[in-house]
């Protein structure tokens, strides 16, 4: 046997990814069926023709990883952060989300907060994860 590096996949390698991908979800998941396919979400809040703030996430199998969040600085503490948080709920629950996560710096109080009082809990830690830094894992269930 060899490990080989590839650029792309090929047809044959996508053929050997959904049969074996089949066989684990009917192993792991029985009587269960989810939509695999990655879909990317991306909104901009726009105040007076000035981008304020974007929001990217993406929503796989149920569940809605949020990839990124960040408001300007001049615009902090205006509800823009919080205005993005809901569009990412009224995007998943309308997608049949159960769950949405993400993770942000453990030390970075004013995000912690922001996060806790939308009702997101720390589910885990990540210890030196991004920067060497320690990060927590933030989840809400949606149903």
């Amino acid at each position: 046997m060899r490990i080989t590096k590839i650029q792309e996949k090929s047809d044959r390698l996508n053929k050997f990814l959904d049969e074996a991908w089949d066989h684990a979800d009917k192993e792991h998941y029985p009587g269960r069926s989810f939509d695999w396919e990655k879909r990317k979400f991306m909104y901009t809040a726009v105040q007076e023709d000035e981008i304020v703030g974007y929001i990217e996430f993406t929503i796989q199998a149920n569940v809605t990883y949020l990839d990124e969040i960040i408001v300007s600085p001049k615009h902090y503490r205006k509800s823009i952060g919080k205005k993005l948080m809901e569009k990412v709920e009224e995007v998943s629950g309308n997608n049949d989300v159960h769950k949405i996560y993400f993770e942000t710096g453990e030390n970075w109080r004013s995000a912690v907060e922001f996060y806790k009082k939308l009702g997101y809990k720390i589910e885990g830690s990540l210890p030196r994860h991004f920067g060497d830094t320690d990060y927590v894992i933030f989840a809400k269930y949606l149903k």
